[in-house]
């Protein structure tokens, strides 16, 4: 029996591979970040899954379902702490901090807006959208996080303690200052 050629080739361009997830774990592998993307057909379309899970097989103090654009993974030196960065548009990025339970005020992982002030900021001098985002992400210590970022306004150094997320120091470092 013959099997055309153009058959071969329709019937394989049919196949999609999902690529494998992305993983990140934390400096003593007993947590991990993961995420994975795909498509859930119409009406929904591309989705990202993100996951924090203890190892092996424990908690999953975060999860999220989101637009597959930018997810970005930061652990601590300790491997208690990490900094989960997420721009699902072009609006500036979403960003969590996880906390180990024996470790921290926060037993999971919470929602923080590092970026919040200098957004603010920026709207009580234009109409336009904002766009801002976190360009580097570095553990100074086990409690502190240093945040190089910028926006249409300028750079920003901001440096976040774990213990007060709601209280980032921010720095412009270049920009020219509202007239």
């Amino acid at each position: 029996m013959k099997f055309p050629f153009l058959n071969f080739i329709v019937a394989t361009s049919a196949l999609t591979v999902n690529a494998a997830p992305s993983l990140v774990y934390s400096p003593d592998r007993s947590y991990v970040v993961a995420w994975d993307d795909q498509d859930m057909g119409s009406p929904v379309g591309p989705i990202r899954s993100i996951l924090l899970t203890q190892l092996p097989h424990g908690d999953t103090p975060f999860s999220l379902v989101t637009f597959p654009r930018d997810t970005r993974v930061f652990w601590s030196p300790d491997s208690k702490k990490c900094f989960i960065i997420n721009g699902p548009d072009d609006g500036g990025p979403r960003t969590w901090l996880f906390v180990a339970k024996d470790s921290g005020p926060q037993p999971n992982a919470v929602k923080i807006e590092p970026l919040k002030s200098i957004q603010h900021e920026y709207y009580a001098h234009s109409d336009n959208l904002w766009r801002g985002d976190i360009v580097k992400v570095a553990w100074l210590d086990n409690a502190t996080l240093r945040l190089d970022a910028w926006d249409k306004n300028g750079t920003y150094k901001i440096t976040l303690k774990v213990d007060a997320p709601d209280k980032p120091v921010i720095e412009k470092l270049t920009g020219a200052a509202w007239k």
